[in-house]
């Protein structure tokens, strides 16, 4: 539990009380051997922790009153740091009356984890009958017990154990994985007999563990919590002889961390018997180093993130303080960076554990004084505080919301503006939203009029648009849009996902081009070339050509022999187009001076004469391009009995 919990009726400290950002206001007391408090959801009144084995139920409204809730005085061993030092109800409390809790017993001396059930016939006290035994384990002395329980967001036990004493760990538990102490463990009491693991617990089914083991290597985990807003974990070790240590564990964090007890205390080797992977030891996430106070110079008691609604300067910030100095000191982590405040030093400098209540609001106990006291701050700010949204674009039309962090604090009320103006009728915790806008919440506490107003939140709607596509496919292909494979003209609609996550309604107008089916009929002198082919008789060519919509054409060209003659030009015959592709014209390369009296003729791949598209300079042979279109062409050269067809593409 403590450090030289004794020696402190004999130690007379003293602290400058000035620069207090932090006031402790005094709830009731005094109640002996005082450790805690817990509260089921449904109860407003502080189960207060007895050492000496008793829960005490104290009405925070009359705190003077006081009755016994559970009495096992009888059951428990109070030498030195033991005791009943633990409670935890389950979540369901309200309709199962469960609670749990730990204690070291007084004929075996052993840690012992149990749950009891209230009363059927009267709730405000516990069947004596009832206490079923979960887990115990053997405890070598009277000292580093641990005994803090919880239920984690995941609806398991969570059970701090400490190494068992004395000094330096001898037996070097917080390195054995054979053994439940120097550990943070991790049970499932809704199911099993009387409980079961957890199948993602990190060293189930691993030889030489046991199977509860969440975490290894800690010395004195006296107390540690969950942030009720984030389900992150915060564990508070006691350190020894220069470093005491807090450490962080995500929500969702997979455990099995070693944290390096004995072989290290904070980041500093200690002992090096036993440690034989330094190297996968996890660091506290934040220390800090003892006095020079004699007897008793840092012992840590943590601590909650506080989430109440009151304090704003607060919010978010894990509170600890110094069973040996009476510090108190704020943590603010963002993201791998952690930073300390100092929120002042308090008389009587022995706070012994810290509880929250129903609404989030913080309380510290003093062990010796043996009184309750909440935390609060001089500032005149209750939390204002959006959560972070799951959305803040949407379509026109779209529901989008706004939360507010909040607890069942009353005295609380909400507002909420847009664009700086207040929205009529928006004072619940949670805003719906339906048009863009900055959005800030503002609080304020009812009970002294104090208000703020939170960030901004900007959330921006996007309308929905409709558009209209137009396709062109040739018969034969198909078009594919949003996931649909077409080939017939028509308009289609269609629901689709715009660049701005918006549905919009688009209109397809396909249309189906036809392929094409010429036929070109040409009469030639017999023997004449066309396109390498010999043409020596009548002779029918078929050709694939790209029309001019795009699709396929088949040019279908019959060739009539009108006489026969000779052609001079022959296979081997080197006349050309030249340069073929053409551009803006081309040259007959090799011709021979007696085309200069020859007839030419254009046709295009459809056989319609296009021989004006093209200007003809005889003495140079030399065809200059008009207006051609881009596509395939055909130059017939008629001279005397002599006729030649030479292939040429424009683009």
């Amino acid at each position: 539990m403590i450090k030289y919990i004794f020696s402190l009726f004999l130690c007379t400290l003293s602290f400058s009380l000035f620069s207090q950002s932090i006031t402790l206001t005094e709830i009731g007391g005094p109640y002996p051997w005082l450790l805690g408090f817990e509260m089921p959801s449904n109860d407003n009144r502080f189960y207060t922790i007895r050492q000496n084995g008793f829960i005490v139920i104290v009405d925070k409204n009359a705190p003077t009153t006081e009755l016994t809730f559970l009495d096992i005085s009888t059951k428990i061993n109070l030498e030195g740091e033991q005791g009943l030092l633990g409670l935890a109800f389950h979540p369901d409390y309200e309709n199962n009356g469960y609670f749990y809790v730990y204690y070291c017993a007084a004929t075996t001396k052993k840690s012992t984890i149990s749950r009891f059930s209230r009363s059927v016939d009267n709730p405000d006290f516990t069947d004596s009958n009832s206490e079923e035994i979960l887990l115990t384990f053997d405890q070598p002395t009277i000292k580093h017990n641990a005994g803090c329980l919880q239920f984690g967001p995941d609806g398991y036990l969570y059970i701090s154990s400490g190494d068992g004493g004395e000094l330096n760990d001898p037996q070097n538990n917080g390195q054995k994985t054979n053994t439940y102490l120097g550990k943070m463990l991790r049970i499932d009491v809704d199911n099993g007999n009387p409980y079961s693991i957890p199948s993602d617990n990190p060293f189930d089914q691993m030889f030489g563990y046991h199977p509860e083991i969440w975490a290894t290597g800690l010395r004195n985990p006296w107390r540690f919590s969950f942030d009720r807003m984030t389900g992150d974990l915060w564990i508070s070790d006691v350190g020894q002889e220069e470093w005491e240590e807090i450490i962080f564990q995500p929500a969702n964090d997979a455990g099995g961390q070693n944290y390096g007890w004995s072989c290290r205390e904070g980041t500093s080797d200690f002992n090096s018997f036993g440690c034989v992977d330094p190297d996968g030891f996890t660091n506290p996430t934040y220390q800090y180093a003892h006095t020079d106070t004699p007897d008793c110079s840092g012992s840590i008691t943590g601590g909650f993130v506080y989430r109440g609604m009151e304090h704003s300067n607060l919010f978010g910030k894990y509170i600890y303080s110094d069973f040996c100095t009476g510090t108190f000191t704020a943590l603010t982590k963002n993201g791998d960076e952690i930073s300390a405040e100092s929120l002042g030093d308090f008389n009587p400098f022995d706070y012994i554990s810290f509880s929250e209540n129903e609404v989030g609001e913080l309380f510290v106990m003093s062990y010796f004084s043996g009184r309750i006291f909440q935390i609060n701050t001089d500032e005149c700010a209750p939390v204002a505080h959006i959560l972070t949204p799951n959305q803040t674009i949407g379509c026109v039309g779209d529901t989008l919301f706004l939360n507010a962090y909040s607890t069942e604090n009353t005295s609380i009320s909400y507002k909420w503006e847009r664009n700086g103006i207040l929205i009529p009728g928006a004072t619940s915790p949670q805003l719906i939203i339906l048009e863009t806008g900055d959005y800030q919440l503002i609080t304020q506490n009812l009970t002294n009029n104090c208000s703020t107003v939170s960030e901004s939140i900007y959330v921006e709607f996007f309308d929905s648009s409709t558009t209209t596509l137009y396709e062109e496919i040739c018969e034969g292909e198909s078009f594919t849009f949003n996931g649909n494979e077409l080939t017939e003209a028509d308009i289609y609609q269609f629901d689709y996902l715009s660049q701005n996550g918006c549905d919009s309604l688009v209109f397809l107008n396909l249309n189906v081009l036809s392929n094409i089916s010429e036929t070109l009929n040409l009469d030639i002198e017999a023997n004449t070339f066309f396109d390498d082919i010999l043409i020596e008789n009548d002779t029918t060519i078929f050709q694939h050509l790209t029309a001019t919509n795009g699709c396929d054409s088949l040019v279908t060209i019959h060739f009539s022999i009108l006489t026969t003659s000779t052609n001079f030009l022959n296979k081997t015959t080197d006349i050309s187009v030249f340069p073929n592709p053409v551009s803006d014209g081309f040259y007959l390369k090799n011709a021979t001076p007696t085309f200069s009296k020859a007839d030419f003729k254009i046709y295009n791949a459809f056989g319609e004469h296009v021989t004006h598209e093209f200007s003809f300079y005889k003495n140079q042979t030399y065809f200059k391009r008009e207006n051609a279109p881009a596509g395939v062409y055909f130059l017939i050269i008629k001279n005397r009995n002599i006729t030649t067809n030479l292939k040429f593409v424009c683009f």
